[in-house]
């Protein structure tokens, strides 16, 4: 699986070759110890509802919170996360704790966006989403990175207004989009980027990323714009 947590990586190698020689080998076996805990599982749950004056809303674990809320709060997560495992330079891909996103299924693109956006500035790089009610699988979505080069290879998928998904501009269904997905997995490693329009509905991003992640193609969710 492709690090999405990149940065904070090349930042712990930095430090760990300024770090004074000695103690090799029980550094490493304490770190083989740490990635052997348990996985990180969601923290909280943000719901996104429509709020009752208009507009969107949101509730951490069932309380109602602004952006700025949910950015700190998010902050201290992540914070308290590092803490645990005992550093950044003991990050790995599933042991920081991620959030788990709900919203109804017909709920506008436009509504979600806002809080996916505040939670990858946090530093947040992985986020669960789940529509209301869902009997299917949550679905783990990747954030873009900000400042991470991006890589040489792009299949962009859109996502319309009406739910409809195309592939590098072209129009496929989920058949077809599963196939091209899996074409990336057994052929030269490329990104995925996922994009959706502001209407398109919470539940054709959920499905779509669904079908992009079954063969075990990884994506990257854009949440700017």
């Amino acid at each position: 699986m492709r690090m999405r947590l990149i940065l904070l990586l090349v930042a712990a190698a930095g430090q760990a070759g300024c770090s004074p020689g000695g103690g090799g080998a029980q550094r490493e076996g304490d770190a083989e110890e740490q990635s052997a805990r348990d996985e990180a599982g969601p923290a909280a749950t943000i719901t996104i509802a429509e709020a009752p004056a208009g507009g969107c809303a949101m509730e951490w674990d069932g309380r109602p919170v602004s952006e700025q809320e949910l950015t700190e709060r998010g902050i201290a997560v992540m914070d308290a996360g590092i803490e645990r495992i005992g550093g950044i330079e003991r990050i790995t891909e599933t042991n920081l704790p991620y959030l788990r996103v709900e919203a109804s299924p017909d709920m506008a693109w436009s509504c979600v966006r806002p809080a996916l956006a505040a939670l990858a500035r946090t530093g947040f790089a992985r986020v669960e989403l789940r529509p209301d009610g869902a009997r299917g699988s949550p679905q783990i979505a990747f954030f873009q990175i900000e400042g991470s080069e991006p890589h040489p290879l792009v299949r962009r998928v859109e996502i319309g207004a009406d739910g409809a998904v195309s592939w590098d501009g072209e129009a496929v269904d989920a058949d077809l989009l599963r196939q091209r997905a899996d074409a990336v997995v057994a052929g030269m490693p490329e990104d995925i980027a996922v994009s959706a329009a502001a209407d398109a509905p919470f539940s054709a991003v959920h499905e779509t990323i669904g079908a992009i992640r079954r063969g075990g193609a990884e994506l990257t969710l854009i949440t700017q714009g």
